[in-house]
């Protein structure tokens, strides 16, 4: 009887023993399981900006002696394939820039960054990093373009924003832009006071979304001192998103719209209307035709968040768009062929 009862608890041992390793791989399948299931969380990186001194000539961008040929045009959605976005503001102005103040903004701000030295340091520091097995520092300043995290931190994430940036507070060249863009017939007329109590229908709810209920007008800076540099190269985009609004550390102001200035042109706006005439057809020009950076592609898409339709605003060196920041879904579509060279800002306004 002892025999037995010997080997009735030894079954018992080894079957809680089985019971338990079994439990464990199980627990250790799962939690492998669980690792390859969870997506991994992007780093989150503490950033903060700072520039060089640059020397901004005198007259560059002053106010052009005749304006006549700036246009404003403003953006139809209603008709143009996005009637859901019928009453939201966007504006496109040509003719802000010259294509040579464009070129010359883009190595302004390059300069500000750190681009633009002398060749020869260029080239000892590029041949001393890589003698100490490191990556040559990003071409003239130009440094991967992150997504804000809050805090003062940000992240990469490359399956929605790939491009490179350059970040310059710079308030004299964005007053001279927002004054050269005031040139533009009715802007001013436009954007100059925001009436948040619906005296006028309440056309202005659209904008100010939940700070509606006071009357805004634009600060005397007008346009965000930080000055945000794009550039895009093939293959690269930003998703879709609406722009976050930024108000100012200590509460006083905050931005409704975005200023987005375009510094090279694109193909589209490049190449020769279609033509009926096919016995002398026109020859479409390519990238390799100009000695300047253009781009295929790289529109600014404003999207339907309810169907297929989107609308595009062509890059075109010296153009500038402004448009509402709540409730515009765009995105900057993928560049197909050369760069593409853009600056962004804000237009910030206060309570009066």
């Amino acid at each position: 009887m002892s025999t037995l009862l010997k080997k009735a608890r030894a079954a018992v041992m080894s079957s809680s023993k089985s019971l338990k390793k079994s439990k464990a791989n199980n627990q250790e399948k799962n939690e492998t399981t669980d690792k390859m299931a969870r997506p991994k969380m992007p780093e989150l990186v503490k950033v903060s900006y700072s520039s060089l001194p640059v020397d901004i000539p005198p007259k560059f961008l002053a106010p052009l002696d005749d304006p006549s040929d700036m246009t404003l045009t403003p953006v139809d959605f209603r008709n143009l394939s996005l009637p859901e976005y019928d009453g939201l503001f966007a504006v496109v102005l040509d003719g802000v820039l010259t294509a040579e103040e464009c070129e010359s903004l883009i190595k302004l701000a390059e300069m500000s960054a750190g681009g633009h030295r002398a060749a020869d340091a260029d080239a000892d520091d590029a041949e001393g990093e890589k003698e100490m097995g490191k990556k040559p520092k990003s071409d003239n300043g130009w440094v991967p373009a992150m997504v804000n995290g809050g805090s003062g931190r940000e992240y990469a994430m490359l399956d929605y924003r790939n491009s490179d940036r350059i970040i310059w507070d710079e308030k004299t060249l964005a007053k001279r832009l927002w004054t050269r863009c005031l040139q533009a017939e009715s802007l001013k007329e436009q954007l100059q006071k925001l009436d948040g109590h619906g005296k006028h229908g309440g056309k202005y709810d659209v904008v100010l979304g939940s700070r509606r209920g006071r009357n805004w007008k634009i600060s005397d800076q007008g346009l965000n001192e930080r000055l945000r540099f794009l550039r895009y190269g093939e293959g690269q985009y930003f998703r879709e998103h609406c722009d976050g609004q930024y108000t100012t550390p200590d509460g006083k102001q905050t931005s409704f719209y975005t200023l987005h200035l375009y510094l090279n042109d694109s193909l589209q706006v490049l190449s020769p209307p279609s033509s009926s005439n096919t016995t002398s057809p026109v020859a479409k020009p390519s990238i390799e035709d100009f000695d300047r950076p253009v781009c295929v592609g790289g529109a600014t898409t404003f999207h339907s968040p309810s169907s297929q339709g989107s609308l595009d605003v062509d890059p075109k060196a010296g153009r500038v768009l402004i448009f509402q920041q709540n409730r515009l879904f765009h995105s900057g579509a993928d560049v197909v062929g050369g760069q593409k060279y853009t600056m962004r800002s804000d237009l910030m306004y206060e309570i009066c």
